[in-house]
């Protein structure tokens, strides 16, 4: 795959869905695709801000370690309208607290109309600036008390809710009720 996304061919089609593709499933390799990062650190000045944000995205899936690398571009597109937060936001969340300048904008995503949005929004400013978590906490419980949400963003809330341990107190009754849940995994969480 790696040889792929750096074929001169691939380089000159007019479709970038190819390269697009390939670094999604380098992305999906994870840290058996580590030889791939500094390719993917090169496509982030790629003139093609898709493919900017899907190497970033990779980059962050095999090794986290860089994600530091991928955030300026990620707060550019962001600023120009070209990437939605809720794109991103788990991405801030694995950069950590030295993601720390895109916490404005993940507060202002807690307000966003969509909650899946500020669910995002709210676990990646747990993981960057845990003094947020009266700001989180809210949108958490609203969101895991909805009979909407998925079995896989419930057991992702709840996993954020155990990380924020004291601080997710007002949290307690809503994950006892979760005890009662029809699937197994989500009561053992």
């Amino acid at each position: 795959l790696v040889a792929l996304l750096q074929s001169p061919r691939l380089h000159r089609e007019p479709d970038d869905d190819m390269r697009f593709r390939t670094m999604e499933a380098l992305g999906q390799m994870g840290s058996a695709a580590i030889q791939a990062v500094s390719v993917l650190t090169n496509a982030l000045k790629d003139s093609d801000e898709r493919i900017q944000f899907a190497s970033a995205r990779a980059v962050c899936q095999i090794d986290p370690r860089h994600a530091r690398t991928v955030l300026p571009v990620l707060l550019e597109s962001l600023g120009k309208g070209t990437i939605d937060i809720s794109d991103v936001a788990e991405i801030f969340g694995k950069v950590g607290p030295a993601g720390r300048d895109a916490v404005p904008l993940l507060i202002a995503a807690l307000g966003d109309p969509d909650p899946f949005t500020r669910q995002r929004a709210g676990q990646a400013l747990w993981q960057i600036d845990q003094a947020q978590a009266p700001a989180i906490l809210p949108v958490l419980i609203e969101q895991l008390a909805r009979r909407d949400v998925s079995h896989t963003w419930r057991l992702s809330i709840i996993q954020t809710l155990k990380q924020m341990e004291s601080a997710a107190g007002t949290a307690v009754p809503l994950l006892g009720e979760q005890l009662t849940h029809r699937d197994r995994r989500i009561q053992l969480a």
